[in-house]
């Protein structure tokens, strides 16, 4: 399955399938072509967002944005985790490319 594919009504299926406790999270991935990661973020941003999470999302963060959160970050108060859902970043590889980029320079 490739990311184009990965439609609202697969996410939403998935992650039935796992609250119903019918399939573990490695059998639900393999089943669905994705990494056991992938479903774990789905069930994050469901978590955090309820159903408009698993959307695509196509955000345009700004530099002041990207700045205060990966300063917020590396202060240590809080996990990529919680700052992805205290901020309704787009996913956890969006805060750690942030994190990669303001150590590179």
């Amino acid at each position: 399955m490739s990311k184009k594919d990965n439609s609202f009504d697969i996410k939403i299926n998935v992650i039935r399938a796992w609250e119903n406790r019918t399939h573990t999270i490695t059998d639900l991935a393999h089943i669905n072509n994705v990494s056991p990661s992938t479903i774990y973020n789905w069930i994050d941003r469901y978590e955090s967002l309820g159903e408009n999470g698993l959307y695509p999302v196509s955000n345009e963060y700004s530099k002041e944005f990207k700045l205060k959160v990966v300063q917020e970050y590396l202060k240590g108060g809080y996990s990529q985790k919680e700052l992805v859902r205290k901020y309704e970043i787009s996913g956890k590889s969006v805060l750690q490319k942030w994190i990669k980029n303001y150590n590179s320079h």
